[in-house]
């Protein structure tokens, strides 16, 4: 796949998609389980790549 301007290509959505199932997976596993989060989650949380601002 080639671009006219040089600018990369964004990555596939397959590349992406089983993170943020994960991500999705473990959040509604932590709303049923009344707010306990797993070890993704947590991990997720040291990190701090969040989308509040």
């Amino acid at each position: 796949m080639s671009t006219t301007n040089g600018a990369r290509p964004s990555r596939p959505p397959r590349a992406t998609s089983p993170g943020i199932g994960v991500i999705g997976w473990s959040l509604a596993r932590a709303d049923l389980d009344q707010r306990l989060r797993n070890l993704w989650l947590r991990t997720l949380d040291r990190l701090g790549p969040g989308f509040d601002s």
